[in-house]
């Protein structure tokens, strides 16, 4: 039996509220990201991506959260 890749996603939470995070997703959005951005399953961190680069997103309370599950500001506001 193969898992899936649901099955072998680790849960995680926001470390500032609890709250449920979305990861982020770098790199050329095609549309299929583009969709997945649109419906909040992914926030689109654009195209430069390093080591400090956030891992995840929280809608909950508007953090970002780095690799190292630290809490930091938003920098980018959503574009409308």
């Amino acid at each position: 039996m193969t898992e899936t890749r649901e099955e072998n996603r680790e849960e995680v939470v926001c470390p500032q509220c609890g709250g449920p995070v979305v990861r982020i997703a770098y790199g050329l959005p095609g549309r299929e990201m583009w969709r997945d951005a649109e419906a909040g399953h992914i926030v689109l961190g654009g195209c430069c991506v390093d080591f400090f680069s956030p891992t995840h997103h929280c809608f909950a309370c508007h953090v970002d959260i780095g690799p190292d599950e630290r809490v930091q500001p938003r920098v980018r506001e959503k574009l409308e």
